[in-house]
Parts: structure tokens; C-alpha cells; sequence
């Protein structure tokens, strides 16, 4: 499974298409209005529409705080959005009705510093994205936590994991596990809501960089004991008294 690359906080068009270009793979609005990265729903519907008609392979993620499910899939319907993620007290009645009106969830998860919140188990969502727990900054806090506190049941191919993500430390998560995706907002910003996009395109290479890695040190796990076969059969036919 290669990892995604999320862009989140996206407030202007410039910054959307230019990460579409170097690679992201999902672009994140957000509609929770104390959050200094909010973005109106009407302004996002104009960037996502470039977006889709520049790069329609990538899919574009609105999130939301307690919002009620018809203002979010109104919102999703307006702007044209993949996935809704819940980064509030959502609880999993809330999810399930959202599932009713066709819209997919990521639950966000907080992570304090004695593990996570909730139980993820009570819920029923497409995908779970785990953040640094913090009251006062819902919407992403940009702080890093301890990647053993990640629930254990969560499976990788539905895990977004954020919180503090950067150019410089993203390879490093990655060492130690593959989620489905990694979401970067602040990590990549000149200031709250501009991007800057020497630090987008750093930080996907060294997503990329780190998954050629791995698939190089997998592939010489496999060809050494291949190679190590070819020398043994050699040697057995080149005993006296084989028989080919």
C-alpha cells in the first residue's frame, strides 16, 4: 500500500493546484469558522472546481466540527467533496446518518496523553485520522504524539495519522508504520492558511523518498535468499553422481 499525502487547509486556489501538482493526493477545506485556516463553503467550491477539471484523480476532504449532517452534506453537495471529516463529538448515530445522505467520514480520533478518547470501535466510518488531542484547538492542533498510543484494532489501510507532520520528521513516521494516509497542514505553511510550496513539494518527496525505500529493502529480502537458492543448486549438480 503506498501512503497518501493530504494537504490540508487549503485557502487558496494557487496553493491547491500547485500541491495537486507535486503530488498530493488529497486536498482538505476547512469549514469550522474559529479556525484560522476557515475557508467559505462558496470560495471552496471555486477552487475545488479547478482542482477536478486540472486533476480529477485527486480527491478533495471537508472538515467539519459538530456540524449538523445536512449542513455538512450540503456543504459536500456545493463544493463537490470526497470525504467529511468529523473533528468534533461526533458520535457514531451522527455517522450513520451521514451514511444515509451518501456522504463518506473520516472520524478523527484525539490522542491525549493517555492514549485516545474514544473508541473508535463504536463507529462505522470509511476511514479514522489520529491527532494530538486539544479542546482549544479543534481542527487540528499541529502538535505531534506518541504513535504507540494509536489504537491497535485501527487498520492501516483506514488510517490517517497528523499532528505536527512535517518535511523534516514525516519520513521517520513512516519507518515505523504505513498508514493510509499522512495529513500536513501547518507543517508546510509561511503562516496560517498560505501554504508555502518549497515545503509542500519537500514534504511529499520525502513521503515518496521513504516509500522507495522500503519497497527497496523488501525486494532484497527476496532476491538474496533467491540468489542463495541459485548458489546451493549449483553446487548440488556439480556433485559427482547427479543425476539432471
Amino acid at each position: 500500500m503506498q501512503t497518501q499525502v493530504k494537504i490540508c487547509g487549503i485557502t487558496s486556489s494557487e496553493d491547491a493546484l500547485f500541491a495537486a501538482e507535486a503530488g498530493a493526493n488529497l486536498l482538505g477545506y476547512i469549514f469550522y469558522p474559529p479556525s484560522k485556516r476557515f475557508i467559505a463553503p462558496r470560495n471552496a467550491a471555486q477552487i475545488a472546481r479547478q482542482v477536478r477539471t486540472a486533476f480529477p484523480e485527486v480527491r478533495q476532504v471537508g472538515v467539519f466540527v459538530d456540524e449538523e449532517p445536512s449542513n455538512i452534506a450540503w456543504t459536500m453537495n456545493l463544493v463537490g467533496l470526497d470525504l467529511a471529516q468529523l473533528h468534533g463529538r461526533e458520535s457514531d448515530a451522527h455517522c450513520r446518518e451521514l451514511e444515509m445522505l451518501g456522504v463518506r467520514c473520516v472520524k478523527t480520533i484525539g490522542i491525549g496523553t493517555d492514549g485516545p478518547l474514544v473508541d473508535f470501535r463504536k463507529y462505522d466510518c470509511d476511514f479514522f485520522l489520529c491527532d494530538t488531542h486539544d479542546e482549544s484547538l479543534k481542527g487540528g492542533t499541529g502538535r505531534q504524539f506518541d504513535l504507540p498510543r494509536i489504537p491497535g484494532g485501527i487498520k492501516h489501510d483506514k488510517l490517517f495519522v497528523a499532528g505536527g507532520l512535517t518535511p523534516e520528521n514525516v519520513a521517520e513516521l513512516l519507518l515505523q508504520m504505513r498508514p493510509y494516509a499522512v495529513d500536513v497542514s501547518s507543517g508546510v505553511e509561511i503562516k496560517p492558511g498560505v501554504k508555502s510550496h518549497r515545503r509542500i513539494k519537500e514534504f511529499i518527496e520525502q513521503v515518496r523518498r521513504a516509500i522507495r525505500s522500503d519497497w527497496q529493502q523488501t525486494e532484497s529480502l527476496f532476491t538474496i535468499p533467491a540468489a542463495a537458492n541459485i548458489i546451493e543448486t549449483e553446487n548440488e549438480e556439480s556433485q559427482p553422481g547427479h543425476v539432471s
